[in-house]
């Protein structure tokens, strides 16, 4: 990615897109970033095989939920969910990651 400065965030009933300066953009599914979500509480559970399985079919049960997002400093997005986690700082790199399925 040649900037990894947000420029815009566009959130959709089920999903994000976000824009980055050098003109870079992602769209993710809101239950890919629940589901890898960076913070101490949640990152073990899909960090293991066994976990991530979990945590999936724990996910599949909620409904779909808008996340509130805000940026934090230069680098990264936290968002805030009704019905769980809203500690996890995503980065550019860390969205990169579940776009590209690299976490396996």
């Amino acid at each position: 990615m040649s900037e990894n400065r947000l420029k815009e965030i566009e959130r959709l009933d089920d999903r994000v897109i976000l824009r980055f300066v050098g003109g870079d953009e992602m769209e993710i599914a809101y239950r890919a970033l629940r589901l890898f979500c960076p913070c101490a509480k949640c990152k073990p559970r899909w960090n293991d095989e066994i976990g991530r399985l979990e945590l999936k079919e724990e996910l599949a049960r909620m409904p779909t939920e808008m996340p509130k997002a805000g940026q934090v400093g230069r680098y990264g997005i936290q968002f805030t969910w009704k019905n769980g986690c809203s500690s996890g700082i995503f980065s550019a790199d860390h969205f990169r990651k579940i776009v590209d399925g690299t976490f396996d």
